[in-house]
């Protein structure tokens, strides 16, 4: 996602200016449309690495859909929307969330619609919610299409608790083995070290080699401590101000082995369960599908899918026309010309979701299998270096021993 500053004329004639957050500039165009606006200028903004932290974050799809369906539980017996959303306010132990929904509840207390106020702050309640909003204010449907947009950001973020929990125990496997190395080539190699050293004996070059390693620890080691948080800062600053670098990076990701498949479930999943709960809500398929592609994290996919969007605008069928894109898996071409053909894209959609789900809980088990062995040799390795970094120098004395 980027930042666009726009400059843009409402219906009257006025001059409107302001930031926008979008996947692409063709994205934060239409987004500014949709809402009535000319827009007559709008540029990219590449971020500093101070403004970059000042951004405001995406509130957690957890916390979000435990809110979305308390509000629709509060609405469902008649409590006003400002009443409910000062309730929800109360409640809430996140302060930065405390603060979004007091201001949610301002502007609504002010005469602004429901919708249009969590529009005003998509960057933090995502794209997904004012939409559903919208059309349950329009249907008079507002507490039902709340639940249903709750159910959505809950298989979000089961989704993603699947994807880190699976990646959390090889994690933990490298980072004890890399603590361990370094405590032995720290502590432990050199007092063997000393002690032969001691002994008149020549240390053999793989001992050497250790105790370098240990040296070059001890003297940089709070280096060291903090390039890894160096090199995510970079990666992530990086990451905002360099659209290009996005698009490749999530090209060489989609051709891995194994994890290249989970990345592109993970994609239908999340692309399939938007656009099913929008379109069962009555968004217009147009604007769902902008939507829903930009909930997609994955650059590549994302950018495929909205480039239909001038031919879908133009009357062209939604299946023949994902039927030609390169990363879109033939079930989902296959779910939606069902959908098409029989009216219920929706309820489709969503079904189909479910299993793009499961597809990547198997497919974060095959690659964790596959990262077991992985793990193991690489273990093994380390442990052979440094058994003999310390034994060898061991054997060489007892031999000179005996040769004495």
């Amino acid at each position: 996602m980027g930042i666009y500053i726009y400059t843009a004329r409402k219906i009257g004639g006025a001059v409107s200016r302001g930031v926008v957050r979008a996947a692409t500039k063709e994205h934060a165009r239409n987004g500014l449309q949709g809402r009535g606006l000319a827009v007559t200028s709008l540029a990219y903004i590449a971020l500093s690495p101070a403004r970059w932290f000042s951004l405001k974050r995406r509130f957690s799809a957890r916390e979000l859909s435990l809110a979305v369906r308390q509000l629709a539980s509060l609405l469902s017996a008649d409590i006003s929307v400002v009443a409910a959303l000062r309730v929800l306010h109360r409640q809430q132990r996140s302060g930065s969330f405390r603060s979004g929904l007091r201001n949610v509840s301002e502007e609504v207390a002010a005469g602004m619609d429901l919708s249009e106020a969590f529009r005003n702050r998509t960057a933090e309640f995502g794209p997904l919610l004012p939409a559903v909003t919208k059309a349950g204010e329009t249907a008079g449907m507002l507490p039902d299409l709340l639940r249903l947009a709750a159910a959505n950001m809950m298989a979000e973020d089961r989704l993603r608790r699947r994807v880190r929990g699976a990646l959390i125990y090889p994690m933990f496997v490298f980072l004890a083995v890399a603590v361990a190395v370094v405590l032995f080539s720290v502590y432990v190699v050199p007092t063997f070290a000393e002690v032969f050293e001691e002994a008149e004996q020549s240390l053999p070059a793989i001992t050497r080699l250790v105790m370098q390693f240990g040296v070059f620890v001890s003297s940089f080691w709070p280096v060291l401590l903090l390039l890894p948080l160096l090199v995510f800062l970079i990666a992530r600053i990086w990451k905002h101000g360099r659209e290009r670098w996005n698009q490749i990076r999530s090209q060489l990701v989609l051709r891995l082995p194994v994890w290249g498949r989970v990345e592109q479930n993970v994609a239908m999943a999340e692309f399939t369960r938007s656009l099913g709960t929008l379109v069962s809500c009555n968004v217009q398929l147009l604007h769902a599908l902008e939507l829903s592609a930009g909930i997609i994290h994955n650059p590549e996919i994302r950018g495929q899918i909205l480039s239909i969007r001038v031919s879908l605008a133009s009357g062209g069928s939604m299946s023949e026309l994902l039927s030609g894109l390169s990363h879109i898996d033939p079930f989902v071409v296959e779910t939606v010309e069902t959908g098409e053909r029989t009216g219920s894209l929706g309820t489709l959609l969503l079904q189909a979701a479910e299993f793009y789900e499961s597809e990547v809980e198997i497919g974060m088990q095959a690659l964790t299998s596959l990262l077991e062995p992985v793990i193991i040799s690489v273990v093994a390795v380390l442990v052979t270096i440094v058994a003999f970094a310390m034994y060898l120098p061991l054997f060489d004395l007892v031999r000179t021993a005996r040769v004495g």
